[in-house]
């Protein structure tokens, strides 16, 4: 007689932290009720909106603004994070996709900070 051996399925994957994470793999209905549990959690309140990278970009942004009356180009922010101009626009993109800016499509400088002055870092 044969012994039939169950294996279960793992998806590996990262965690905020990047720490490896095993998750199984569920049936479709299985898979549709986690997602609507973890669409359901709302993120703590002590949970910081951005990382302290991005707060540093949305502070330069704000300060930028109010000195020179105009948002700043992405070129601009580049040179002062001394990044390629691809990352400060990748950087731009991950800002308006957590809502934390807002840019008006086919504008050059159009980009607003969402955020409160008080809710920002000072700029380092």
């Amino acid at each position: 007689m044969k012994k039939e051996r169950q294996t279960e399925r793992v998806i590996l994957s990262t965690d905020d932290e990047g720490r490896l994470v095993g998750v199984p793999v569920l049936p479709p209905r299985a898979r549709v009720a986690v997602a609507l549990r973890v669409l359901d959690r709302s993120p703590p309140i002590s949970a910081p909106r951005f990382t302290s990278r991005q707060g540093q970009f949305l502070a330069f942004i704000r300060r930028y603004t109010e000195r020179y009356g105009q948002p700043p180009a992405e070129a601009d922010m580049a040179r002062h994070f001394m990044i390629w101009p691809e990352s400060a626009h990748q950087m731009v993109v991950t800002l308006e996709r957590r809502g934390l800016i807002a840019r008006e499509p086919g504008r050059a400088r159009s980009i607003r900070v969402l955020l409160s002055a008080a809710e920002l870092p000072e700029l380092e």
